[in-house]
């Protein structure tokens, strides 16, 4: 598996757009595409991650969201989204992987409106 990251920049001077691009490989993903109705609070989403195996990740929401990320019962750590900005990190980055330990699921919190929840996961499994 191989996931690219292309990322365009351009400033109000129309300055030419410059186009950084980074690819990691791996030998496997886990993908999560949720629509979660207005509104909700502590929505559960099932996904599996031994972050030891990843290598790559983009999870974005397209309006403003919480998500805490579990293992079981526990809180691994909280996240706060702007709608479209996603987090961006692959193996390589100059800083760490910002998810900081294993989960078994990812509870969202989101404002009035539907939303999309869109997670890659890169691994090495």
């Amino acid at each position: 598996m191989i996931h690219t990251f292309s990322l365009a920049f351009t400033d109000d001077e129309n300055t030419s757009a410059t186009v950084y691009t980074s690819t990691q490989s791996g030998d496997g993903q886990t993908n999560v595409d949720v629509l979660i109705p207005s509104g909700q609070s502590n929505y559960p989403v099932a996904v599996n991650i031994d972050i030891s195996e990843v290598k790559g990740v983009l999870i974005n929401s397209d309006i403003d969201a919480t998500l805490l990320f579990k293992y079981g019962g526990a809180t691994i750590q909280t996240m706060v989204f702007s709608g479209n900005k996603p987090l961006l990190w692959q193996a390589g980055f100059p800083n760490t992987n910002p998810i900081t330990g294993d989960f078994t699921g990812i509870i969202v919190s989101s404002a009035t409106a539907d939303m999309k929840l869109k997670a890659f996961f890169l691994q090495n499994v």
